[in-house]
């Protein structure tokens, strides 16, 4: 988020904010969110609404996916196109957040997989006691090849 203003950063906090906390499975029902910000009409006004009734209408107006229902995707546009400029809607800056959000949880899950990887291998060489089942080979040998070496003095 470095290139955006302390507004929008301060805008996406709140809405991630108000999102995590009453989402269930990843959305947010529409009737709870109404409900919610009925109860902070603060929000409703730094959002750029003029009041709850605005919001219950234009909700109400918003197709989504799931009827009723709005993901992380339509719960920030909704918002945040309320109140952007005719450029910022045609090129919204919250898109490139999820987009670069979404590609740092693919290296997350692929460095997650790596380290599951080196974990597994180190685990196959080790016995069921949790013991190394190849041991410092170096050691053996030169023990051995002293007691090879003495036998054969």
């Amino acid at each position: 988020m470095a290139s955006l203003s302390k507004k929008d950063k301060i805008t996406f906090s709140i809405l991630k904010w108000i999102f995590n906390a009453i989402q269930k499975e990843q959305r947010v029902e529409r009737d709870e969110l109404l409900n919610q910000l009925k109860r902070n009409s603060d929000i409703v006004t730094m959002l750029g609404f003029e009041s709850i009734d605005e919001v219950q209408a234009d909700l109400y107006d918003k197709e989504t996916q799931a009827h009723g229902f709005f993901n992380w995707e339509e719960f920030l546009d909704f918002f945040l196109i309320h109140s952007s400029s005719k450029e910022e809607k045609e090129n919204p800056w919250w898109k490139k957040l999820l987009s670069d959000d979404q590609e740092k949880k693919a290296i997350a899950v692929i460095d997650r997989s790596e380290e599951l990887k080196s974990k597994a291998f180190e685990q196959s060489l080790k016995n069921e006691k949790g013991e190394d089942l190849f041991k410092d080979l170096s050691k053996e040998q030169s023990t051995s090849f002293k007691i090879l070496a003495e036998s054969r003095a």
